[in-house]
């Protein structure tokens, strides 16, 4: 349950490693559209290596779309640099590479096969779960799941089931699979406000204007604001595409 990068790593692992046929993989999603956002993914020498034992061909895709991770830069805002730290020279930091978070979902998606051999989606978007149970007698899982009614759709939303040996919940930090798991309410998590807000946002480089200076390659630059507490981010996080905080 999740179509993050846990939930669609763990589907490749077990169909590209593990040898599982496709047929007996399931991934639900509730988004009904996987979109870019502006989360940044740093690969250190250790993830690369994790990544690559579960797919060669996504593990090299990282490496071509990424930017090796070179340093940080912080300005003033008059665009005076104030500060500059050189990562390079850090053990392990020499093989460390920044993508776009939305880059590695996309990969990962493409080394699913879209159907399997019997016809059905391995991964099924606009789709949630609504329950499960357990026999106990002999450890099936029976799922009810509902896809969403489509946009300007008339047919309302459709429930279906299936079973299966084993279900997992890689579905975030508002998780339905914990939800059912633990329903007391002392049991779900508690959120803290700190009063602090974060953006995020993802462009090309053709969208820039034409006076913005870019960072250079392999660094995040920071401009600290006049008001304490603000910090104005930006980084280049793929060939040609920049991410902001």
């Amino acid at each position: 349950v999740g179509a993050g990068i846990t939930g669609l790593a763990t589907a490749v692992a077990l169909i590209q490693r593990e040898k599982i046929a496709a047929e007996r993989i399931c991934i639900l999603e509730k988004s009904q559209v996987l979109q870019p956002i502006g989360a940044t993914l740093g690969l250190f020498p250790n993830g690369l290596t994790a990544l690559q034992s579960i797919s060669e061909g996504v593990a090299q895709r990282v490496v071509d779309l990424g930017i090796p991770y070179v340093g940080v830069q912080q300005r003033n805002l008059m665009g005076d640099v104030v500060m500059e730290k050189n990562l390079t020279m850090m053990a392990g930091a020499n093989n460390t590479h920044v993508l776009a978070w939305y880059l590695l979902q996309e990969a990962l998606v493409e080394a699913l096969p879209s159907e399997s051999a019997n016809n059905k989606r391995v991964l099924n978007l606009g789709t949630c779960l609504e329950s499960f149970v357990e026999h106990k007698n002999d450890g099936i899982i029976t799922v009810t799941a509902r896809q969403f009614e489509l946009q300007n759709a008339t047919g309302g939303d459709t429930f279906w089931t299936a079973t299966c040996k084993i279900l997992i919940g890689a579905d975030g930090i508002h998780s339905r699979v914990r939800e059912l798991l633990f329903p007391s309410p002392s049991s779900r998590s508690i959120y803290t406000y700190h009063k602090r807000f974060m953006y995020r946002a993802i462009l090309r480089e053709d969208e820039f204007d034409s006076s913005i200076i870019l960072p250079p390659h392999g660094y995040t630059v920071s401009f600290r604001c006049g008001t304490p507490g603000k910090v104005f981010a930006f980084r280049q996080n793929a060939k040609v595409i920049y991410s902001f905080t």
